[in-house]
């Protein structure tokens, strides 16, 4: 089965990352696959960041869509390296073919310092995602410039409007919405449980 991956904290997911998902669908992607990191290697993790709680989140907020999510990073634990991943996923599911994989192109001057990047590259196709006016590019690795509508709003921005009790439920999936809600997430003062 042709098969995609979107790796990342989705911290939280939201409608961007499900616009990703629907433009590799349209490019002939037959299974997409959500899959949260445990420890991202390229970013600072909050203290109280549960990984968990952020696989939870991304089932409730793609499974209503038919994408999948996979829980293999959290399991390996440590530091997620999506060489590792990647290689996980073409031994435990039925893949035709590369994988197709996303990145922010902001993400692509540092692509070079993943781990293992040339055996990663090896194994899948790599997809950049439109973020900011700025076109970023480089000749020494092959990618296909994805021609997505460019999210105005990051994860942490979300995560900084809620904090502050600002606006945010159109930004993420109405079950991610709910969701927060439900576990008083990102909030600065906890929430009372809801009965």
């Amino acid at each position: 089965m042709k098969t995609a991956i979107l790796g990342g904290s989705f911290n939280p997911v939201h409608l961007g990352h499900l616009q990703l998902a629907d433009e590799l669908t349209a490019l002939g992607y037959e299974r997409i696959i959500f899959i949260p990191a445990n420890r991202p290697a390229h970013k600072s993790v909050d203290p109280d960041d549960n990984p968990s709680v952020r696989y939870a989140m991304t089932e409730a907020a793609v499974s209503p869509y038919g994408y999948e999510v996979s829980d293999c990073e959290i399991r390996r634990g440590g530091i997620s390296y999506m060489v590792d991943t990647v290689l996980f996923i073409k031994q435990q599911y039925k893949v035709t073919g590369r994988i197709g994989f996303v990145i922010g192109e902001d993400l692509l001057p540092g692509f070079h310092k993943w781990m293992r990047y040339r055996e990663l590259l090896d194994n899948i196709d790599l997809y950049l995602a439109r973020r900011g006016e700025q076109r970023i590019s480089r000749d020494d690795i092959p990618y296909i410039r994805l021609n997505n509508p460019d999210f105005p709003v990051s994860s942490t921005e979300i995560r900084k409007r809620i904090a502050s009790g600002r606006p945010y439920r159109f930004l993420v999936p109405p079950e991610v919405s709910r969701f927060i809600d439900i576990n008083g997430l990102y909030r600065k003062e906890p929430m009372e449980q809801k009965n």
